[in-house]
């Protein structure tokens, strides 16, 4: 299966890579979001708009977990959905959840999607050709001399 990405302009004009993908609720609610490509981040977690949206179809519950970054360090709470990424065939890529969530707003513009999600696949990150995909077998990818 194949995940395509893009790179998508924030306010600032910058282009950064991202994956689009769908927050699923238990009660079938469901919300688009962007997730920016992070290898640097131990883990994957929601930005403070995805829990204020879902409010009404679910709570965050506090974790032990605080992630930190240059802003400093935030608390992390849970919530029950799953993050669905779409393929090239037309099927989702389904991330179980519970998935983290930093609630402080402004703290966090953009989900991230970090290492322990981007490690389950190969991704191709290719700037200069503007490419961005997440690979799971049978695809892959051969180097050419």
């Amino acid at each position: 299966m194949r995940i395509e990405g893009r790179w998508l302009a924030g306010a600032d004009g910058v282009e950064r890579p991202v994956f689009d993908g769908m927050i699923a609720a238990p009660d079938g609610a469901q919300l688009t979001v962007s997730l920016l490509v992070d290898t640097g981040a131990d883990i994957t977690v929601l930005a403070p708009t995805v829990a204020e949206q879902l409010a009404a179809s679910v709570q965050p519950v506090p974790t032990e977990m605080v992630v930190g970054g240059v802003g400093g360090t935030q608390q992390v709470y849970e919530i029950a959905v799953d993050l669905l990424l779409p393929t090239t065939s037309g099927q989702r890529a389904r991330i179980r959840g519970p998935l983290p969530v930093i609630l402080e707003p402004g703290s966090l513009d953009l989900s991230v999607i970090g290492r322990n999600l981007l490690d389950q696949f190969t991704l191709i990150y290719s700037r200069p050709q503007n490419t961005l995909l997440l690979l799971i077998p049978p695809d892959s990818f051969t180097l050419i001399p």
